[in-house]
């Protein structure tokens, strides 16, 4: 699912039935010690709105990371 929110991009793609990768655009010189898993959980639910946000099992992360994308978005 891709969401366009005035925030930014978000993505939620299923990995198989356990796993999901999920992505929300932020500044890619952020620090990456500034997103705890909570607020990372947070936006991204904001982003996908109210309805999906509802359907979206928040766990504890095990990778995270920013990455420059290789197109600008807008919106």
């Amino acid at each position: 699912m891709y969401a366009n929110h005035e925030l930014g991009f978000a993505l939620a793609s299923m990995r198989s039935p356990r796993r999901s990768r999920y992505y929300i655009q932020c500044a890619v010189d952020e620090d990456i010690a500034d997103w705890p898993d909570a607020r990372f959980w947070n936006k991204l639910c904001v982003r996908l709105g109210p309805e999906t946000a509802a359907k979206v099992v928040r766990g504890p992360s095990f990778e995270k990371t920013i990455t420059p994308l290789r197109s600008k978005f807008i919106s």
